[in-house]
């Protein structure tokens, strides 16, 4: 009702609102019973409402936002103590992280960790000479060439005299 003209008018309210009093005010969803499964809890939000496990409220890496009852990200880059990158950057992601790895190191997602990568293994075959074994190092690898072969400046090829027999 209109308070100078005592006359009513309508309120158009969007969804999840009721009018009253001359505006539109928010319906609590949750106070309607069995909302949610018996393993979730309703948390009621403006306009709206959803359901969660209950005593979980949020997924790993994530924290509540007490004003709109929602799960937001937590920024582990931010917070050093909560990543293993140390000087390396951290790269944050939805509920997680990653660290850009130097050269010869991958992220283990399971570890949380930059951790040596066994080229050698990785790439079978292709990090050294086929006159050459390849050896894993921390953070790289090295080629030793077979006997009669010399490693080449690359360090990855190996020189040698190589002698072929031509039968008439």
């Amino acid at each position: 009702m209109n308070p100078t003209t005592g006359e009513c008018t309508s309120i158009d309210c969007p969804t999840g609102y009721l009018p009253k009093d001359g505006r539109c005010e928010d319906v609590d969803e949750c106070s309607t019973p069995n909302r949610c499964s018996i393993y979730e809890e309703c948390i009621n939000s403006p306009g709206s409402y959803r359901c969660q496990e209950k005593g979980s409220f949020c997924s790993f890496g994530y924290k509540i936002d007490k004003e709109t009852g929602f799960c937001n990200d937590i920024d582990e880059c931010a917070i050093p103590s909560l990543n293993n990158c140390g000087p390396m950057m951290c790269i944050n992601l939805p509920g997680s992280y990653k660290c850009r790895c130097s050269a010869g190191y991958e992220f283990n997602e399971a570890t949380m960790k930059c951790e040596d990568v066994n080229e050698c293994k990785k790439f079978a075959g292709h990090m050294c000479s086929l006159h050459a074994t390849c050896e894993n190092t921390i953070g790289s690898f090295k080629c030793f060439c077979k006997p009669g072969f010399t490693l080449a400046a690359d360090g990855r090829n190996c020189d040698g005299k190589f002698v072929f027999i031509l039968e008439l």
